[in-house]
């Protein structure tokens, strides 16, 4: 796949992943209100829709001008939120989804609601994203990755 295709599909899985986080935020607040701040795959997914935002905005300016590079920050930030969207897949995947009772766990975690969003199509497409089409940082650094569970781990 040549680097045009892969910056008009970048462009269109980040435009894809802030839609689906806006639609699923609104909806959550509306269902949790303030609580939807306690919950880890809601703070991942927005910090998912805030730097695919940032990148979206790289991304659109780099099919006007091919030779803009993605500055190093918004790459190690879109490489962070690609991590910790993946680590809300594979929680629900490997542990919540089960103990809810196996295939009605992972319906109701993965297929019904928000959840569908939030569990499964986020994470997903963020991660095919990252690993497909984005620019990848120079050196990416797993302490950017870890920072944000860290946080999530010390305030709640």
């Amino acid at each position: 796949m040549n680097e045009e295709t892969k910056i008009k599909f970048a462009t269109i899985s980040n435009v894809v992943i802030v839609c689906m986080v806006l639609y699923s935020t609104v909806m959550a607040l509306i269902s949790d209100g303030w609580g939807f701040f306690q919950y880890y795959t809601q703070l991942s997914n927005l910090y998912g829709g805030i730097t695919a935002s940032f990148a979206l905005h790289y991304y659109v300016h780099k099919i006007k001008n091919p030779k803009l590079v993605v500055p190093e920050w918004c790459k190690h930030i879109r490489y962070s939120s690609t991590c910790c969207l993946t680590l809300t897949f594979l929680v629900v995947v490997f542990f919540l989804a089960p103990q809810k009772g196996g295939w009605n766990g992972y319906k109701t975690m993965m297929f019904q609601g928000i959840s569908v969003f939030t569990h499964l199509l986020t994470p997903i497409l963020s991660i095919v994203s990252f690993l497909c089409f984005e620019e990848k940082a120079l050196k990416p650094l797993l302490r950017y990755a870890v920072i944000p569970t860290i946080l999530y781990a010390v305030v709640l």
